[in-house]
């Protein structure tokens, strides 16, 4: 089976919410097609459901959302996972709302 390329959904943290609990779904049926294919980022924190993920738990960026117009320190530590954080091929970064695509688009 040729390799998937890995995906990151950026979230603002896992706490029970529809968008949340599907993230979690795909996550977790992306990783048992493929280890470690599939992951997930939060920004803020990781919540009450990131111990439902299978395999990695979630990177936390521990953004402070409340500096304007963003968390520089945040988007850099994103970028920098993304660089080194052992991908091989391509990454695909899923952005799940606007404060999410924000610090996604950045990195």
């Amino acid at each position: 089976m040729p390799r998937l390329p890995r995906v990151v959904h950026v979230v603002i943290a896992l706490r029970h919410g529809g968008l949340e609990q599907l993230v979690v779904r795909w996550t977790n049926a992306r990783n048992a097609r493929q280890a470690g294919s599939t992951m997930v980022c939060c920004l803020d924190e990781t919540g009450d459901l990131a111990s439902e993920l299978e395999g990695d738990g979630p990177l936390e960026l521990h953004a402070r959302r409340s500096r304007f117009p963003w968390d520089r320190s945040a988007v850099k530590r994103l970028r920098s996972y993304l660089s080194t954080g052992g991908a091989s091929g391509h990454t695909i970064l899923h952005s799940h709302n606007i404060a999410a695509q924000q610090y996604a688009a950045l990195a």
